[in-house]
């Protein structure tokens, strides 16, 4: 199947490469998802890989190929695909990135003491994540994390996003219960350099790595 995504949602057509958090549900059997430039061979390597029954992301930055597109290809039984673009690559324009050693600024597990939250995030929980103390600055525009949710009660979801806007209709990591997952999430931040982070459904402890940023 292809993928429509330069041109699409404020993606200018132009674009070189864009970053996708992909997620499968309504998975019927063990399988994967490869991601790659449509007008090249499909790759021998795996996107995202499940098991029956899963619902699962992943973050992938894919090159743009011909006509705007990216393909993708299902290894086997039957899979429902969603894909949400959280950033694209543009040659000569945009911010740099700045990588850091990865540091822990939230962990909700007991006995952690990272972050202002000892408590697992219940249903429909938002708290916001501070990431201003690791080194990123006031004019960083996006951060770059790891989130694992682990202590999982139900099969849920985590959306992240920047305060001040509307919560997306999108997720950043799935589970089922008795999951520890991680995932990439990249976030734009503004001035508050916080993030906000949305448990859908039963409860979860969510530890949060910052791997970089965004900026000047």
């Amino acid at each position: 199947m292809t993928c429509s995504v330069a041109g699409i949602e404020g993606v200018p057509a132009g674009v070189r490469a864009v970053v996708l958090n992909v997620t499968v549900t309504s998975t019927t059997d063990s399988s994967y998802l490869s991601v790659w430039p449509t007008g090249q061979a499909r790759p021998i390597v795996s996107s995202l890989n499940w098991q029956p029954g899963w619902t699962i992301a992943n973050s992938v930055t894919v090159k743009v190929g011909t006509g705007g597109m990216v393909r993708m290809f299902n290894r086997a039984g039957s899979a429902q695909v969603v894909v949400d673009v959280v950033g694209y690559f543009e040659q000569g324009a945009g911010y740099p990135f700045h990588p850091i050693d990865p540091v822990r600024v939230q962990d909700s597990r007991p006995g952690s003491q990272v972050g202002p939250y000892s408590t697992p995030w219940g249903a429909g929980a938002t708290r916001d994540v501070d990431v201003s103390g690791v080194g990123v600055p006031k004019d960083a525009a996006a951060v770059v994390l790891n989130v694992t949710a682990t202590g999982t009660t139900g099969s849920s979801f985590l959306t992240l996003w920047q305060p001040g806007w509307s919560r997306p209709f999108t997720s950043s990591l799935n589970w089922q219960p008795g999951w520890t997952i991680p995932n990439a999430a990249t976030v734009a931040i503004g001035a508050s350099r916080r993030v906000n982070v949305y448990n859908a459904r039963g409860s979860v402890d969510v530890v949060a790595d910052v791997s970089g940023w965004y900026g000047e």
